[in-house]
């Protein structure tokens, strides 16, 4: 036991003479574990402000009867599900999306999610509403209850008045409490405002009408209460669970999380080769050390524990750091809030930090330790003493045997054949594919390097040659270390191409697919701002819009309905076009149908294109009839194609505008499309549609350019991440190879000592030293660049599998060239410096010892 406290004094025995490689060793676990945290918070608070807003909401309630559409349904289900068996309470609300901004109309408006409740919540209410009949119930009789993050985030604070837009009417309201985080802890971040149910529904425009009925039900007759429920809602409502939208949003945000969870684990890689490239470094130090430990009597298990011990430290503190930085990245980089998620869910703007995101990551970075350590262990444990190692030579490096490295090259092979068949074969398994290319490259660069070394050995006879040929001849005695730091590179931008061309094939297939699904009109009309770009709110459009017919700057004004419907635990988009529209399916979304006779099927009636995605989770195909719930009841509908997701990654459901005036029972539109007569400006027509809407109307007028950039911009924040892990992964390799190269050099001070002994002035050593940078850096870029091109082809189905999303691939040969040359480049610019100084080592250092 004595032993075990001497290990702290052991480890700084031998750290203090490399306190730079203990650190870069550090910091190398720290990158990987900070971009894998991030991501967890990031993703996690995405769903979690929902799932918190809903708790907060639903309380003691374990069911709901929920409304199919925004208009929901008559208030007399709350009366009937209170006389349902097994029922102990049923409180009534109306959950309708609307607009907030400053009365005087200035300043940010935001998305809330506007609940309307009565004293029959007090039974079932979550802490957001909790005691409202009593506590908030006098001054909440025509005014609003308020969250302080959202009165911050507005300018607003008790007694001030604020401008609500919702269903296509804006109203001045009153703000007669503002609730902080003292009183509903976390939900104080929540984009939700609350009003009495009467209030609330004459805001909305729906008189006698709920969205929700919250359920709370006896101990042990929750199943009946659900078989009573389901008669009661007469296949007009949903009967589901209390979390029902908190269960939906998880849905719709994991095809995201998967995409930047892998790429967030590709990091994590690289952080472990960036801990081994540090602790290879001081390999040959660390395995005399071990190798004398051992000449004096150590047993095996001892120098082992002394191996595990150093690693939990690095691992340790590493991974804390890790942790501190993956929090300010979470905060200033990676946003918690995908707008593509905000059009259909109230998500606020609290971070969540779960204990299972922190304890993921550090254990990965223990782990990551732990791999990186493996060499030293496999020492500890040897079965006889390690002479050679103790009389190795202080350069860290070590040679690769020349047979070794054909086999390697046939091993990287067979990894690329294997991704090849992932490809054709299994493309499911694509991100094993991908994750066999980035081992493939590392696996060529011992040959790579070596016909590098080849290629400069021919070019000797240049003006350089001496200076080459001793670059080369350093590099061969070190190959280990020139590999490991070449593999750094290597992996960063294979990850940094791979991701970044997948991201690209992305954002050009669903700026094609937008600019289809915006171009079919001239001129938009739609309620709301940015949270209804997909076109999903009601309202009843102004006579006005119609009588524009008459004007000869216009061709036509035509209905556009839409909206989100729940089908079997995904919010799909629901997308109808009018019959006299352009096609109702936007061009290039098709999977399997024929599309002029699918778009003349939807124009007829009885049909139903939906997403690929949604049509293998419904268990249909082409030609096979679909039972969809609506809110009239059930519809029978013919699959008459698959298409894309068209970006909205729970899926897609396009009908005929005549069909879903029936299914959904109103006249209500959710836009406005006008074409303009040939030769009339947008912005003309913009200013046309603009002068014929009443004064009260909250409805926004663009041109399709203006409604496509929108689009673009909004629907495009689910995948910036993916952009910004390639981006910080590729600088975090810069600089840790940049650091990895600088203390290598200032480790050969005697060698370079020897050659100022030599004769070779400072200009000569310091030209020799980036030489070698520029090799090895050189190197590792191109085959990453290589091997992220292939890996781009891979990435791109797996994203696009994963998400659902169209995509359009293009292999990126410029992101891969500019990529390869800022990593070799900037790297070597960098190790220049430190480079200059050790090459002004004194000649004398050639004669001190270590």
């Amino acid at each position: 036991m004595r032993y075990l406290w001497d290990l702290p004094w052991l480890w700084w025995l031998r750290a203090r003479k490399r306190p730079g490689q203990e650190a870069l060793a550090i910091v190398g676990i720290a990158i990987g574990v900070a971009l894998l945290f991030a991501v967890q918070i990031a993703n996690t608070s995405v769903t979690g402000s929902v799932r918190e807003l809903t708790e907060g909401i639903t309380g003691s309630a374990s069911l709901a009867l929920v409304a199919r559409d925004p208009h929901g349904i008559d208030a007399a289900h709350a009366t009937a599900a209170r006389s349902v068996e097994g029922v102990t309470a049923a409180a009534p609300a109306l959950f309708v999306r609307a607009n907030v901004s400053a009365a005087d109309g200035g300043g940010e408006a935001a998305p809330v999610q506007l609940v309307g409740v009565d004293d029959r919540f007090a039974s079932v209410a979550g802490q957001l509403v909790k005691g409202f009949g009593g506590q908030f119930g006098v001054k909440l009789r025509r005014a609003l209850l308020m969250p302080r993050g959202l009165a911050d985030r507005l300018g607003v604070d008790t007694g001030d008045r604020l401008r609500l837009a919702v269903g296509g009417r804006s109203h001045e309201v009153f703000v007669s409490t503002v609730v902080g985080a003292g009183q509903v802890g976390p939900l104080a971040q929540s984009a939700v405002v609350v009003a009495p149910l009467g209030y609330a529904q004459q805001l909305a425009g729906l008189p006698d009408r709920l969205t929700h009925v919250l359920i709370a039900t006896a101990d042990g007759r929750e199943g009946a209460a659900r078989a009573g429920l389901a008669a009661v809602a007469d296949d007009r409502a949903d009967v589901v669970a209390s979390d029902h939208d908190a269960r939906l949003i998880e849905q719709a945000a994991g095809p995201n999380e998967q995409s930047t969870g892998m790429f967030a684990a590709i990091s994590m890689l690289v952080g472990v080769l960036f801990t081994f490239n540090a602790m290879l470094l001081t390999m040959p130090e660390r395995r005399r050390f071990v190798a004398e430990l051992r000449m004096q009597g150590f047993g095996r298990a001892q120098l082992a524990t002394l191996v595990l011990f150093e690693a939990l430290a690095i691992g340790v503190a590493g991974s804390l750091l890790g942790l501190l930085l993956g929090d300010l990245l979470s905060r200033h980089v990676f946003h918690a809030e995908p707008g593509y998620l905000a059009f259909a869910f109230p998500i606020g703007t609290q971070r969540i930090v779960s204990a299972e995101a922190v304890a993921l990551a550090f254990a990965g970075g223990l782990a990551a330790t732990l791999v990186a350590s493996g060499r030293l262990l496999v020492d500890a444990i040897a079965s006889v003493p390690l002479a050679a190692a103790y009389r190795s030579a202080d350069e860290p490096g070590e040679g690769i045997p020349r047979r070794l490295r054909p086999w390697l090259a046939v091993a990287a092979g067979a990894l690329v054949a294997f991704a090849v068949a992932i490809y054709l074969l299994a493309p499911a398994l694509t991100v094993v594919g991908v994750g066999a290319l980035g081992v493939a490259a590392v696996l060529l660069l011992p040959a790579a390097i070596d016909g590098a070394l080849r290629l400069a050995d021919r070019l000797a006879d240049t003006g350089v040659g001496g200076l080459l040929s001793i670059s080369v001849s350093e590099l061969r005695a070190n190959a280990t270390r020139a590999v490991a730091l070449a593999a750094t590179g290597a992996l960063a931008v294979f990850g940094s191409v791979a991701i970044e061309g997948a991201h690209r094939d992305l954002l050009r297939g669903l700026d094609d697919m937008q600019g289809s699904y915006i171009g079919t009109a001239d001129v938009w009309v739609t309620a709301g701002g940015d949270e209804n770009v997909l076109t999903t709110t009601p309202f009843a459009a102004p006579a006005a819009l119609r009588a524009l017919t008459a004007s000869p700057l216009v061709a036509s004004v035509r209905p556009y309905r839409g909206g989100f419907l729940d089908v079997a635990g995904h919010r799909a988009w629901v997308i109808a076009r009018d019959a006299a529209g352009g096609d109702p399916i936007p061009a290039g979304q098709l999977v399997a149908g024929e599309r002029a006779r699918a778009a003349a099927a939807l124009r007829d009636g009885g049909a139903v294109v939906l997403s690929d995605g949604l049509a293998d989770h419904l268990g249909v195909d082409v030609g096979d009839e679909l039972a969809l719930p609506t809110p009239s009841g059930t519809e029978r509908l013919r699959v008459a194609a698959t298409t894309t997701n068209l970006g909205w990654a729970p899926g897609t459901l396009l009908l005929g505008g005549d069909d879903f005036r029936r299914a959904w029972a109103s006249e209500d539109v959710s836009g406005v499309e006008v074409s303009l007569a040939p030769g009339v400006a947008p912005e003309q027509g913009r200013r046309l549609v603009e002068s014929a809407l009443p004064r009260d109307a909250a409805l926004t007028v663009e041109t399709a350019a203006e409604r496509l950039d929108r689009f673009q911009r909004l629907s495009r924040a689910g995948l910036d991440r993916l952009s910004q892990i390639s981006t910080l992964m590729l600088v975090a390799a810069a600089l840790a190879m940049s650091a990895a190269m600088s203390a290598a050099i200032w480790q050969q001070r005697r060698r370079l000592a020897v050659l100022r002994m030599q004769g070779f002035d400072v200009e000569q050593v310091w030209a020799t030293l980036v030489l070698q940078s520029l090799i090895v850096l050189s190197v590792g870029a191109g085959v990453g660049a290589a091997a992220g091109l292939a890996g781009q082809v891979l990435a791109t189905r797996w994203v696009t599998l994963t998400t659902g999303f169209p995509s359009i691939f293009s292999p990126a040969l410029a992101l891969a060239g500019l990529t390869f040359a800022g990593v070799a480049l900037v790297a070597t610019l960098v190790v220049a410096i430190p480079g200059w100084f050790a090459a002004r080592v004194s000649p004398t250092a050639s004669f001190q010892g270590d």
